[in-house]
């Protein structure tokens, strides 16, 4: 009979060895931390170096254990990115906890503030209805609480007040006569040496727009465009309606008043 064949116990240095390696290759499968670690780490900073972080509260030390943990080794890529995601959202919470509650705390103050100064307006206005009160012809209580209307107003006396007669309303302002109307005359002239061979010169149309306020003056009255030449009336006819003067208040007529010129004058009562 032969004997049997007996494999040999591992050794305690064998295992010992044979962990080490399986720990070397866990070691060597875990994913690095994800960026957005350093980039919660960096807002925690931020936030930390401001006044109103301590405001945050218990939501700081939460944003500082997940930035921690973010930044420690995971098994893989996507625990990473997880972790990291969650450190920001920390981070995000604390700042608006932080904000949160120093708001609250300068409302606070203010409210405390307005209400001192209505205090202050209650004890000013107790003390004017005392005085109100004290006088020798009236004797009535008025009580002051939170409900009170503002301003306290004196209790009605016994006389009857006089009625107030409305002022009489002051006349209204005279208006201002009319201008008188111009004598037919003359109220331009313009020399032959202002017209050229294609039109009006400058100082004619300068001329011209200088009349227009007189001429706009009167609406009722008639011009008259005196002129030797047809051609030099209807020149400055056709310039004066572009002007908007009307085109029933214009008329030519032919003379030499003006030499060779043009002569705007003054007529009777425009049919307009």
């Amino acid at each position: 009979m032969s004997a049997a064949i007996r494999k040999p116990a591992p050794s305690l240095q064998g295992a010992a060895l044979l962990g080490l390696a399986m720990a070397l290759m866990v070691a060597g499968c875990a994913a690095p931390a994800d960026p957005r670690a350093a980039e919660a780490q960096h807002a925690l900073s931020a936030l930390q170096a401001k006044p109103e972080a301590a405001n945050a509260g218990p939501a700081m030390d939460e944003a500082v254990a997940a930035v921690a943990a973010a930044e420690k080794p995971q098994q893989d890529k996507r625990e990473a990115a997880h972790t990291g995601y969650i450190a920001q959202l920390r981070v995000l919470i604390a700042q608006y906890t932080a904000s949160a509650n120093t708001d609250r705390k300068a409302t606070d103050v203010l409210i405390a503030r307005r209400d001192q100064i209505r205090h202050g307006n209650d004890a000013i206005t107790t003390l004017a209805t005392d005085a109100f009160n004290a006088t020798p012809h009236q004797q009535h209580f008025i009580p002051i609480n939170q409900n009170t209307p503002f301003p306290v107003t004196a209790p009605p006396t016994t006389a009857v007040a006089k009625t107030a007669q409305p002022a009489t309303p002051p006349p209204p302002p005279a208006e201002p006569p009319p201008p008188a109307e111009p004598p037919a005359g003359p109220v331009l002239v313009l020399q032959a040496s202002q017209f050229t061979r294609s039109g009006l010169s400058p100082s004619a149309q300068s001329a011209l727009d200088d009349a227009l306020l007189p001429l706009a003056r009167f609406p009722r009255r008639m011009i008259v465009i005196v002129g030797s030449q047809a051609t030099r009336i209807a020149l400055v006819r056709a310039y004066l309606m572009a002007k908007g003067v009307p085109s029933y208040r214009l008329t030519g007529r032919s003379g030499s008043e003006a030499g060779s010129g043009v002569q705007l004058e003054f007529g009777g009562m425009s049919p307009g």
